[in-house]
């Protein structure tokens, strides 16, 4: 069906627009898989005005499986190409929830958080593969200064009772 076709098309465009953003550059798989997955929900109004909205979807298997989500969120940010494409379909379909779930909540849930203390995630991932050119190192560098187990927290208190101002919230408006 046509709805179901241009989601795929959107995911897979998002793919090789990130793919030119970063100079053809490999990023990490969680980065790659979650932001086109974010993107396939992009909807444009006839004014052009660009909405993010939730997936309806993988919001349902992030909040069914949402602790096991949380403990395996470390891993899924240090997972490889193979690691984080091999599985079961039901893992699969976690890690591709998880993914969309972490860069909504970066992209749409961090920012509206007091003080913001992940808002530099995002922009310390992109300058350090521009320097390195290595997606693990650019996540590690990105984390370096989070405490993980406060961002783990924060992650499932969002997904659990913060989503709806984030709904509300578009990250491409100034």
């Amino acid at each position: 069906s046509p709805p179901v076709m241009m989601r795929a098309l959107r995911h897979e465009l998002f793919h090789q627009y990130l793919s030119h953003a970063y100079c053809m550059l490999p990023t990490a798989p969680w980065l790659n898989e979650g932001h086109a997955c974010f993107f396939e929900n992009a909807h444009v109004d006839a004014k052009g005005k660009v909405t993010l909205e939730e997936d309806p979807d993988r919001s349902s298997v992030l909040l069914e499986n949402l602790d096991e989500a949380v403990n395996v969120l470390p891993h899924l940010l240090q997972a490889t190409h193979t690691e984080f494409y091999s599985g079961t379909s039901a893992s699969l379909r976690l890690k591709y929830a998880l993914a969309w779930g972490l860069v909504y909540y970066l992209q749409k849930g961090a920012p509206l958080e007091r003080n913001t203390p992940f808002k530099d995630i995002l922009p310390d991932y992109a300058a350090t593969l521009a320097l390195t050119h290595d997606g693990a190192t650019a996540t590690a560098a990105a984390f370096k200064n989070v405490d993980l187990t406060v961002f783990q927290g924060n992650f499932r208190e969002f997904w659990l009772k913060r989503r709806g101002s984030a709904m509300r919230y578009n990250p491409l408006e100034p």
